[in-house]
Order: structure tokens, then sequence, then C-alpha cells
């Protein structure tokens, strides 16, 4: 799917979600989430690879 796309389905500007991808911009979490439903996953499905990167570094902070 084209940015250009994604965005409208997201309801936000096609600058905003180009800047995302490159990583000018550091969307906030409902920006997330429009984004995961605009592409028909959840943010479970969305962050559900990053579980146990984000579990480790929760465990090391913890420890320090």
């Amino acid at each position: 799917m084209c940015q250009e796309r994604l965005a409208e389905r997201a309801g936000l500007p096609w600058t905003y979600v180009g800047g995302i991808e490159r990583g000018e911009r550091n969307p906030a979490l409902d920006n997330i989430n429009r984004l995961a439903r605009a592409m028909g996953v959840s943010l479970n499905e969305l962050f559900g690879p990053f579980r146990s990167t984000l579990a480790t570094r929760r465990r090391r902070a913890a420890d320090h």
C-alpha cells in the first residue's frame, strides 16, 4: 500500500506518514493505532514481534 493510500485510510497527512517511514517523526500511540487499523491489523499484531525485546529491556532496567 502506498503512503498516500495509507494516510488517507488513517485520516493522516501523507507527508506525516512519509516522515514516520523516513524516521523523521515519532508518532503518538493514537496515530500508531490509526495506522494499524488502516492496515487491517491490531496493535497486538503490530507490536507482537517486539514483545520479547521489550520484556528484556524492562528486566534489565529493573535490575539497575
